[in-house]
């Protein structure tokens, strides 16, 4: 078996007794793609839950493999393009920053990748200029990201998304340099946020309920702030927090380093109020990290970024 049996199984068996959680393991991990030459890591679902996208060594290019049939298309091959990357809100496109190289100097560039037609739009030319990670908006069309100091709202060449129900328009997380703030689509307002907790921010991610902001302090604490009640939860050390579907748990990596690489890295689900804990990977040979929840809530897909594998691991929320 992929994982030791023995240990995965106390794990299930031990942990949701002991913590009384309304989250638990539900199966075995399983190996989605690796074992070659290639690394795979960073996985993120596509929003229908048929796809993941995830990219290579040092976030050159991105591929997509299809859950069930495990058939993978690659979608680019350039530098940087695995680094951030987000999915449209319809599964059909890629938005990634991605980077090329002349006499030395670093070439920016925001593009969306489309996956039925193969193609690529290229949102702005390339620059040697700072661009921040680039953001959709709900229906797809606009594009939003920083060009140095300037905010940039791009309309896309993008139909709006074939959804069989319109999602709501919700505030957008965005990093400029290492501050937060939030774009407002339905007017391009830009809303500059001052967290209670930390003053340099990593990884913002906002809850599917469009209620919740769970970000990183740099050099210390994962955080869940309330945009509504204006209330911060300080959820102790943990990094790359991504959400479950109904917004009531996190799922992140703790992991530790000697300075130059990392010696461990387990995941660990977490209520928003801190008071639910679930440690999910207990494995001393393996770096468990950059994981992500389903779109049903059933599995979270992570990557062991020592051996360059994609994993699922199935999990069960009770109501």
């Amino acid at each position: 078996m992929y994982y030791n049996r023995v240990i995965w199984l106390l794990i299930m068996v031990l942990f949701p007794v002991l913590l009384h959680a309304d989250v638990r393991l539900a199966g075995i991990p399983s190996l989605l793609a690796g074992g070659e030459e290639q690394i795979r890591m960073a996985p993120q679902w596509s929003p229908d839950g048929r796809l993941i996208a995830y990219t290579s060594a040092h976030y050159r290019g991105i591929w997509v493999i299809d859950v069930n049939s495990s058939a993978i298309q690659q979608i680019s091959d350039e530098d940087g393009a695995g680094f951030g990357f987000v999915w449209s809100s319809d599964s059909r496109a890629i938005l990634a920053r991605v980077a090329k190289f002349e006499d030395r100097r670093r070439l920016n560039a925001i593009k969306i990748f489309d996956l039925e037609a193969g193609t690529e739009e290229q949102i702005c030319d390339y620059t040697t200029r700072f661009l921040s990670l680039p953001r959709f908006e709900s229906r797809g069309t606009k594009v939003v990201y920083f060009d140095k100091n300037d905010l940039q709202i791009a309309h896309s060449q993008r139909k709006a998304a074939d959804l069989q129900k319109p999602l709501p328009i919700y505030p957008v997380p965005l990093l400029h340099f290492d501050r937060l703030v939030l774009w407002h689509p339905e007017d391009d307002r830009l809303e500059p946020l001052a967290l209670p907790v930390g003053d340099q921010f990593l990884n913002p991610a906002l809850s599917p309920n469009g209620r919740l902001l769970a970000y990183e302090v740099y050099g210390g604490n994962l955080c869940v702030y309330d945009l509504q009640e204006e209330t911060c939860i300080d959820l102790g050390v943990g990094y790359q927090p991504a959400w479950s579907p109904d917004s009531r748990y996190l799922v992140y990596t703790l992991a530790l380093d000697d300075g130059h690489e990392y010696t461990s890295a387990d995941l660990y689900i977490v209520s928003i109020d801190g008071k639910e804990r679930l440690q999910i990977t207990d494995t001393p040979d393996r770096l468990e990290m950059n994981a992500a929840w389903s779109p049903d809530g059933s599995t979270i897909v992570c990557d062991d970024i020592d051996r360059g594998e994609l994993m699922l691991i199935p999990v069960k929320v009770t109501d």
